[in-house]
């Protein structure tokens, strides 16, 4: 199995996307902009420290690469680090906020709003410049009156706006019509929107030889840094149980169907 998951094969997919000369940008950047043409947006998800996260923040900024952190709040204390988090916008990434306060709060939406606010002014009374979030869905969370976090702002489409936010990065730092690809479950996927798009062995180097092929110039990608290691043991193991994990759950959805 091909290490994928190795900070090593991160670094040669960040090289082919340079040597493409596709520009990178950050959330912020292109909820501000809506440039045309070429580029590619890099986003990460730290959820459970920010150890492995920021070791991927350097190889990005060693590459001249900018790219946007969203880190959870205060209830996560392995990963709300207000001192941490500053190294990342140092190396001149953007830093935003990881939010879930629709499943903290179990779907109460007055709660989760409230919620929401107090830890967005936590991130900023440190001295965290925030100007876009990201949802975060915990799978273990049973999803009662929504679906998603970002629900709360189709409750509230002011509050956005009156926290001072450019943008929720899935409802408008992500258009229909890019190509994504993501390591949800520690399993490389790429889709548009309205399709799943295939790569070849499903895998981080399926991902850069489908950009060496240049058929795509239009990206998203999103990985979580946590799943990445310098080992080849540990990105490994956490790329079999991806894939084992999404055949148990793809064999349920058709035992059900049965």
């Amino acid at each position: 199995m091909a290490n994928d998951l190795r900070l090593t094969t991160y670094r040669r997919l960040v090289e082919t996307i340079v040597s493409l000369g596709i520009p990178t940008l950050t959330v912020r950047d292109f909820i501000r902009a809506k440039p045309e043409g070429d580029m590619c947006i890099l986003r990460h998800d730290v959820e459970w420290g920010c150890g492995r996260s920021l070791a991927v923040a350097r190889i990005e900024a060693e590459l001249g690469v900018r790219a946007t952190y969203y880190f959870h709040g205060q209830h996560r204390p392995r990963v709300f680090l207000p001192g941490e988090i500053a190294k990342f916008a140092a190396l001149g990434h953007e830093v935003g906020y990881h939010h879930e306060t629709l499943d903290q709060c179990r779907g109460d939406f007055d709660a989760a709003r409230r919620l929401f606010i107090d830890n967005l002014a936590a991130f900023r009374r440190a001295g965290l410049t925030i100007d876009t979030v990201c949802s975060h869905g915990n799978p273990r969370v049973r999803k009662v009156g929504y679906k998603v976090n970002y629900d709360l702002f189709k409750r509230y489409p002011e509050l956005l706006a009156e926290q001072g936010l450019l943008g929720e990065s899935y409802m408008e730092g992500r258009p229909p019509e890019m190509f994504s690809s993501s390591d949800t479950g520690a399993r490389i996927t790429a889709f548009r929107l309205a399709k799943t798009v295939h790569i070849p062995g499903a895998s981080v180097q399926g991902l850069i030889d489908t950009l060496a092929a240049g058929r795509d110039r239009r990206l998203h990608i999103l990985t979580h840094p946590d799943y990445w290691s310098d080992g080849a043991l540990r990105a490994n193991a956490l790329s079999l149980a991806g894939r084992l994990a999404h055949l148990a759950t793809s064999t349920l959805k058709r035992l059900k169907r049965i």
